[in-house]
């Protein structure tokens, strides 16, 4: 985790009371004018003389955590806190102590607390946000990011409440964020990755041709920028203009090489214009560069079963099932590529396992339900059917059942 504040700037919401006592403040004085282990020996006396004053082993916890004694700091600090609960700010550097020392969950039981004694502690509630997200809780943490927003509109806290609703798949909700956000506010060097997102966010929430602008002018920026060139190939494949999607992609490959999303996306676009053996040649690249990639090798299986193919499909199919027996895909395209070989029991087999791995997967229902005709089940055959009836009016062509896949794959912003 990386949190917006380090302790020792945390010090004026521990000082400032009435009736300190020397030791106290003197360590308060040398700490400001960064005189860390002279403030040090003052918290250890103020700590000394009174054992229950809680804004001592506060201060004593600050400086320790600046001096890097973490240990000595944490002690200090959970001492604070059996002293008095209530603090704050006792939670709140105890949370930036653990996180030094790859505590993530206890740090963020601490700013949790934090939170609930002190929630306008914009530092808090940020670094809360930012502990959720590390720990895969993209979802609870938007509420933090959309508080410490509240109470200050800044660029970073926007970026990170935008990249926390795009992780929690709320697309259109971080692209409306991002929009709140001017990149002239951002240091130069942040603006192109920042288009770059905000394009990315375009994309995944349905609006490539608004992803198409933003993306020419973070290419002005950073005109080297191989992801930039890339993401344009995107939008214009989307929108159907493949020449242009062609043009950028190769622009993308010739900045790096070893883009294989690139070699990829190139080799669908081509397909589109039924460039099938240089489809087949592209993404032989990409699986050069990717050999574990599953989502390339069931592409490539897609090609060899639409060419004819259907027993190289088959054993190519098979060894991506072997190396990724998680994938749905794999297993789903292996079994259309049995059931074309007419082996029906196996291809059943298959697709269940597709199902299994990903019940949302519609297109697997009607080959399905045509497998299980073959063999007899019909009343498996028509369930099958109704529920692929249910969740679409007809199969996908080539080109959509591409197009979805590339999207499921697309990085998140």
């Amino acid at each position: 985790m990386t949190f917006r504040l380090i302790a020792g700037e945390l010090l004026l919401l521990t000082y400032g009371f009435a009736q300190q006592t020397s030791h106290l403040e003197r360590g308060a004085a040398l700490m400001r004018g960064n005189n860390l282990e002279q403030a040090q020996r003052e918290f250890s006396e103020a700590v000394k003389d009174d054992p229950k004053s809680y804004r001592a082993f506060v201060n004593l916890g600050i400086v320790n955590a600046q001096l890097q004694r973490l240990a000595e700091a944490e002690s200090a600090l959970r001492k604070a806190i059996e002293l008095n609960p209530a603090s704050a700010s006792a939670h709140y550097n105890l949370a930036l102590v653990l996180s030094q020392t790859g505590k993530s969950r206890e740090a963020t039981t601490e700013l949790e607390a934090a939170v609930r004694i002190a929630p306008q502690n914009l530092n808090a509630q940020f670094n809360l946000g930012s502990a959720l997200v590390s720990s895969g809780n993209a979802r609870a943490a938007i509420e933090h990011f959309e508080k410490a927003a509240a109470m200050a509109p800044e660029p970073a806290i926007l970026l990170q409440l935008a990249r926390a609703q795009a992780q929690a798949g709320l697309f259109l909700d971080a692209l409306n964020t991002t929009l709140q956000i001017s990149s002239d506010r951002l240091p130069p060097a942040e603006r192109p990755a920042f288009l770059l997102l905000q394009a990315r966010l375009y994309q995944k929430a349905g609006h490539p041709d608004g992803a198409v602008p933003v993306l020419e002018s973070a290419a002005k920026l950073d005109p080297h920028s191989a992801e930039i060139s890339y993401s344009l190939g995107f939008s214009h494949y989307v929108l159907e203009q493949n020449e242009q999607a062609a043009g950028f992609l190769c622009d993308a490959i010739r900045k790096n090489p070893k883009l294989d999303r690139a070699y990829l996306l190139l080799a669908i676009v081509d397909l589109a214009v039924d460039k099938r053996e240089e489809a087949r040649a592209l993404l032989e690249k990409a699986i050069a560069i990717s050999p574990a990639n599953p989502f390339y090798q069931c592409v490539y299986g897609m090609i060899l079963l639409a060419d004819g193919n259907s027993r190289q499909a088959i054993a190519f199919l098979e060894k991506a099932v072997k190396e990724n027996p998680a994938y749905a895909l794999s297993h789903y395209h292996l079994g259309r590529a049995l059931a074309f070989e007419e082996k029906w029991a196996r291809a059943g087999l298959e697709l269940e396992t597709a199902v299994k791995r990903k019940p949302d997967l519609s297109e697997a229902y009607y080959h399905l339900s045509r497998v299980y005709r073959k063999l007899g089940r019909t009343e498996d055959a028509a369930r099958w059917l109704e529920k692929f009836r249910k969740s679409r009016a007809r199969e996908d062509t080539e080109r959509e059942h591409l197009l979805r896949m590339v999207r499921e794959q697309q990085e998140a912003p």
